[in-house]
């Protein structure tokens, strides 16, 4: 009994190392997929003590792979979270607008990059590119993080300030009624590099709520991306390329989907595959 017990113990890691082995390095992203989370030890720049950082590599569905990372220190609390695209700058920029009128809309998966910027049309705020970290978060939690940051040193802007500190309190009330869902809105994302991305509710089929562009970058967003050397001078001047419903098409034929499902027969957990093609029809 006792050796049979050590050979099925056997089988059972063997079989597991097999699958992890065939697992792939991103993996759709999950509330259960904490199997591919690596913790790092790594030093606290606010105390010099130790702390954790914990990478995940996922894929998000209809986007891309990214690398989400965070920082704990148990010492200092200090702590801290990011999201990069695990690929390189793209050939163009992107602007998405997307007009934010539901409160289903405020829940739109959001992947905001360092380079990105964002603004609202509608209350003439904006969010430059290069002041925040690249972040992964839904649309509620930009207003949110916004409302927040400008909320911050408001205490000391009404003693000093305080004419400023009433059209910024005016700037917080707005950004927080966008966020009970209490106004529509118009909420614009523009990466340079291309790698910032909005969840599109509709996918594949084309979201009337949405607009997304491509640009040609100018000289001075690829210093940004340090693309270019600072002392550069050629021009390149920014060229809109619009995506239309062809262009969306070609790109589709060039993308395999994946979606979890259950067997039809077994209903066991699986995974289909979808492609779109292009069948020529010949009439005779």
């Amino acid at each position: 009994m006792t050796g049979a017990g050590k050979e099925l113990k056997g089988m059972s890691t063997e079989t597991f190392e097999d699958n992890e082995q065939n697992k792939p390095l991103f993996q759709d992203i999950s509330a259960d997929n904490e199997s591919g989370i690596t913790e790092i030890e790594s030093l606290c720049v606010h105390c010099k003590e130790n702390g954790v950082t914990r990478l995940l590599l996922t894929r998000i569905p209809f986007y891309k792979d990214v690398i989400i990372s965070s920082f704990t220190c148990n010492h200092c609390g200090n702590s801290n979270s990011e999201i990069d695209a695990a690929g390189k700058v793209q050939e163009y920029g992107v602007n998405t607008t997307v007009a934010i009128t539901t409160k289903q809309d405020l829940a739109r998966q959001v992947v905001k990059t360092d380079t990105a910027g964002v603004r609202i049309p509608e209350i003439e705020f904006e969010i430059p590119p290069g002041t925040q970290k690249g972040m992964l978060t839904i649309v509620e939690g930009i207003l949110e993080r916004a409302a927040a940051g400008l909320g911050s040193d408001q205490p000391l802007r009404r003693i000093n300030n305080p004419d400023i500190a009433e059209k910024i309190q005016a700037t917080i009330d707005k950004l927080n009624e966008f966020k009970e869902g209490q106004s529509p809105f118009t909420l614009i994302i523009d990466d340079p590099s291309g790698n910032s991305f909005v969840q599109n509710f509709l996918a594949p089929s084309e979201d009337p709520a949405m607009t997304v562009q491509h640009y040609k970058r100018t000289l001075e967003q690829n210093k940004l991306l340090a693309l270019v050397a600072d002392d550069d001078c050629g021009g390149e001047t920014e060229e809109l390329v619009v995506e239309n419903a062809q262009t969306k098409a070609e790109n589709m034929e060039d993308e395999v989907m994946n979606f979890n499902t259950n067997c039809s027969n077994c209903n066991a957990p699986a995974e289909t595959h979808m492609k779109v093609l292009s069948i020529l029809v010949i009439s005779t």
